[in-house]
């Protein structure tokens, strides 16, 4: 199988590091909490002032280098690569942005030394990247990109649970944790 999997508060937990530092920095940009109150938004590539902005270039590449991986993301990933599923992480992490990013996410991911076959950066449509690369089955934290790929799909869609969507209704099945998705994926039929 395909499995198309999210970076952000899905193999990292990005949203703790995040929240560190929005809490220490926000004041350099803004006094509103416009960083704050849309930090979700940020990291799905979704900069909505110039604040948010400013913030972005200045930390993101901070913030991406202290993530910690999800518990037992590693092992849960190289078991399914060893049972011959292809592992394909699909960001909305944007070059456009920080240009880095690209980089710095490989080398992270090498550093940790996570497996994928392949990588998408910077799409805002993670349905079309999941049709394009014949996605069967997709992991995502952001309940909006879960409902859309649901929609006009044959795509299985899990959403990962994190503080960012633990209070908000999905269509898709939410999961807690890795060890739970292998072995939603190992008795999984296509």
């Amino acid at each position: 199988m395909r499995i198309g999997i999210d970076i952000d508060d899905v193999i990292t937990d990005t949203e703790t590091i995040a929240m560190e530092y929005v809490n220490k920095h926000e004041h350099e940009f803004c006094d509103n909490h416009e960083i704050s109150t849309n930090l979700a938004f940020m990291f799905r590539g979704i900069i909505k002032n110039d604040a948010m902005k400013k913030f972005a270039e200045k930390y993101y590449r901070k913030i991406w280098q202290e993530v910690k991986l999800e518990e037992n993301v590693k092992v849960v990933i190289d078991n399914l690569r060893a049972k011959g599923h292809q592992i394909v992480l699909i960001t909305a992490r944007r070059t456009d942005v920080i240009p880095e990013i690209e980089a710095d996410t490989i080398e992270y991911l090498h550093k940790h030394n996570l497996q994928y076959d392949k990588m998408i950066f910077g799409t805002h449509n993670k349905k079309q990247s999941c049709l394009d690369e014949n996605i069967d089955i997709f992991i995502d934290d952001s309940v909006d990109t879960c409902n859309d790929i649901l929609k006009d799909t044959n795509i299985t869609v899990y959403l990962f649970d994190s503080k960012t969507n633990s209070d908000l209704q999905c269509d898709a099945k939410r999961v807690y944790n890795w060890f739970e998705l292998e072995e939603i994926i190992n008795n999984y039929n296509i």
